[in-house]
């Protein structure tokens, strides 16, 4: 019982040394979200790129990071973060954000100028 207690102690103290990190992480998170909103988008990137490299599978990070990416003309980057996600199961909100930040990229693409030469 006793080393019950103690265990149950450690993995307490663990879990408080841990959870700075994961609040700093979640106000991370929030920060670029906001900046997304207020179109500061290398700013959000600047966030969230070391959270999806710290937690790569943290799937709202990675997506943001695709959307800032795309929303400052960064679009090979953007894609790069979308190409995460293809052959993944997610469900149907997440789905709905990935299209969302999709119809992004194909209209950064539309805007683009064509290429000299380029035919159609």
């Amino acid at each position: 019982m006793l080393v019950l207690a103690a265990l149950t102690a450690i993995a307490f103290v663990i879990g408080l040394v841990r959870l700075p990190g994961s609040i700093k992480s979640g106000i991370d998170l929030e920060m670029a979200s906001h900046y997304l909103e207020i179109n500061q988008p290398k700013r959000a990137a600047e966030l969230l790129k070391p959270l999806v490299m710290r937690y790569p599978e943290a799937k709202d990070a990675r997506v943001n990071l695709a959307k800032a990416y795309i929303l400052s003309g960064q679009l090979k980057e953007g894609v790069m973060e979308l190409n995460y996600f293809e052959g993944q199961q997610v469900d149907e909100d997440f789905g709905h954000k990935l299209d969302e930040v999709a119809g992004l990229l194909d209209e950064k693409i539309k805007a683009l100028p064509e290429e000299k030469g380029a035919t159609n």
